[in-house]
């Protein structure tokens, strides 16, 4: 998954990033990695979640803000981030109040779904603040930026679980 960084001005799915989700260890590439797995499992479902693809195109911006250490763009980064985030927690509790939920298999794919946007409404705001604690530091951050990552990942796990979730919605499921 290794390839050479895209120019400044491409999109930033033109190209996978430098570093594998697996390999990456700073919070830059892991956001990167996280926004590249949403993207393409964004575009591999049937119905694409268009807000789903915003979350990844705000990590990456996030990603790049970081890497670039402007604190700036990295405190309005954080915000879209979370906004998205905070748009595709509500587009899954939509969702899953539209499953009939008649049989075991709905109830639970309705359940784990709620889980989810609950989950991402609480780290959308851990990302918002802790990239306010990082563009307001004077020095590197340890902490922060170990913080950062694991929200980071966890929120790729979330996303990429309920993605994986809607695509069951959608295929399996007659919504009201």
């Amino acid at each position: 998954m290794d390839s050479v960084r895209p120019a400044a001005n491409a999109s930033p799915f033109s190209h996978a990033p430098a570093v594998s989700l697996d390999r990456a260890r700073s919070f830059e590439d892991i956001a990167q990695a996280v926004a590249w797995k949403i993207h393409q499992q964004s575009k591999e479902m049937e119905n694409p979640s268009k807000t789903g693809d915003n979350v990844a195109l705000e990590l990456a911006h996030l990603a790049s803000a970081a890497r670039g250490g402007d604190k700036q763009k990295l405190l309005l980064s954080a915000k879209a981030a979370s906004a998205q985030i905070q748009a595709f927690s509500k587009e899954i509790s939509d969702l899953a109040a539209r499953i009939p939920g008649k049989t075991p298999r709905e109830r639970e794919i309705q359940e784990q779904l709620l889980r989810c946007a609950q989950g991402l409404k609480n780290y959308s705001m851990h990302l918002k603040i802790l990239a306010s604690v990082k563009a307001a530091s004077i020095e590197q951050s340890r902490d922060t930026d170990e913080s950062l990552s694991t929200i980071a990942r966890d929120l790729g796990d979330l996303i990429s679980q309920s993605l994986g979730n809607m695509r069951v919605c959608y295929t399996n499921f007659k919504l009201n």
